[in-house]
């Protein structure tokens, strides 16, 4: 009888550290494309995303088409309408967006998503997490070319803004709440315009700081409006109401109360001569260089007045 070579005496039948690992991580995707074949997980998680979608009647959204990728799992909408009562009557188109299911969210109870898409060929991502009555959008740090967005605003407005915002919304009733909002530029213009009978120069304001919140959908509360700096030819500081309408937003009306003050450049150039002697400067209190004074008026026509 031959002899036992000595390394063959032993057989170690273990798997090794990495193949355990590899195995385990195998054993985990079989369970969940199981509990996704059996469960109908897509199923809720469309009917959800429809109604957070389509059933909110201040800002309902339409797409033709919704498909599912299970590779790094995600939902696929084509052909978006947003609806004109969200946005300044102004209906917004995008070709796609593709919702990156990330977890789940405990407020709202439900499926968390990040969600890319893209705005005049510009990429930009917000994450929303949607429940059974309502969902809520978080938007951090992106940026906005103004020059992309002038159907949505007001009046003209030149400059790359840096946006972050997070909003609850209750679909069944319509209704929005716990609204914040924080919006940045260093190179905010307003263009050369005409507003009531004044040809306005362009303003190359730079610095623009908005920071508000709101807890419900009637009011949005003006915490920091702070435009220009020591070499902008407009300074404003102010805070205050804004009472949103929100089937024309154009009509918010504000009522925000504090101070403003023009170069000494733009006051001496001819046009600046006019503007503030119509404006009539004098009846203002005045501290610190400042003109002591009241933004009131709809958005979309606002007016400087004395503080009472």
């Amino acid at each position: 009888m031959s002899a036992v070579h000595p390394e063959q005496a032993v057989i170690d039948y273990e798997f090794g550290k990495s193949s355990k690992i590899k195995i385990f991580f195998l054993a985990l995707i079989i369970i969940f494309c199981s509990f996704i074949y059996y469960f109908p997980f897509l199923g809720i998680v469309e009917n959800q995303l429809k109604m957070a979608l389509t059933t909110n009647p201040s800002c309902p959204i339409n797409y033709k088409d919704l498909k599912f990728d299970l590779f790094f799992p995600k939902i696929i909408l084509n052909n978006i309408n947003i609806s004109g009562r969200c946005v300044n009557n102004s209906f917004v188109k995008l070709d796609h967006a593709k919702l990156h299911f990330r977890g789940f969210s405990l407020s709202p109870i439900g499926p968390f998503f990040k969600v890319e898409t893209s705005l005049k060929k510009k990429p930009f991502s917000l994450y929303a997490g949607v429940g059974f009555s309502s969902a809520t959008v978080k938007i951090e740090k992106q940026t906005l070319n103004l020059t992309d967005l002038k159907e949505i605003l007001p009046v003209g407005l030149v400059g790359k803004v840096k946006v972050s915002s997070k909003v609850n919304m209750n679909y069944k009733k319509g209704s929005l709440s716990d609204l914040y909002l924080n919006v940045e530029s260093k190179n905010f213009i307003i263009p050369s315009q005409n507003i009531q009978g004044f040809d306005l120069p362009t303003f190359n304001i730079k610095n623009l700081l908005i920071l508000g919140q709101s807890k419900s959908e009637k009011e949005f509360t003006v915490k920091k409006l702070i435009v220009g700096d020591k070499d902008s030819p407009l300074r404003m500081d102010f805070k205050g109401p804004l009472k949103v309408n929100s089937k024309m937003f154009n009509y918010s009306t504000l009522d925000l109360d504090g101070k403003f003050t023009f170069s000494k450049e733009f006051i001496e150039s001819p046009i600046g001569g006019i503007l503030t002697g119509t404006l009539g400067l004098d009846q203002f209190d005045k501290q610190d260089n400042f003109y002591l004074a009241q933004l009131v008026g709809p958005l979309s026509m606002p007016a400087l007045k004395k503080k009472k």
